[in-house]
């Protein structure tokens, strides 16, 4: 039984080494695919070849992970009404339009 004759998974047991030893230098699973079909070690396609070296060397797959809205309701508790402040009148001599005069003023005076 001649190596093209083999499943293209066996071919691709058969070549582990080689293929371990360029994953090692860095190559893509594109290039090493490359090598082994033009060589004739591996006759299967590029898509089964990523798949089997994926779940060889333990790698995931790039594809971003899809997050789903949470269906857990969250009850609030009720905190009840929130009433404003009560403004005093004694206050508003300290208030902000209290030095309103000085911008009026083109020169700064020295105090």
């Amino acid at each position: 039984m001649s190596d093209e004759d083999l499943p293209a998974s066996v071919q691709f047991h058969d070549n582990l080494e080689q293929i371990t030893q360029m994953r090692n230098r860095r190559f893509s699973y594109r290039r090493i695919w490359q090598q082994l079909h033009d060589s004739g070690d591996y006759t299967g396609h590029y898509t089964h070849f990523c798949r089997l070296a994926k779940a060889e060397f333990g790698e995931t797959s790039s594809k971003p992970k899809v997050f789903k809205n949470p269906t857990k309701t969250v009850e609030r508790q009720d905190q009840g009404k929130i009433e404003p402040e009560v403004i005093n009148d004694k206050d508003d001599d300290e208030g902000p339009l209290l030095y309103m005069n000085d911008l009026n003023s083109s020169v700064k005076k020295n105090t």
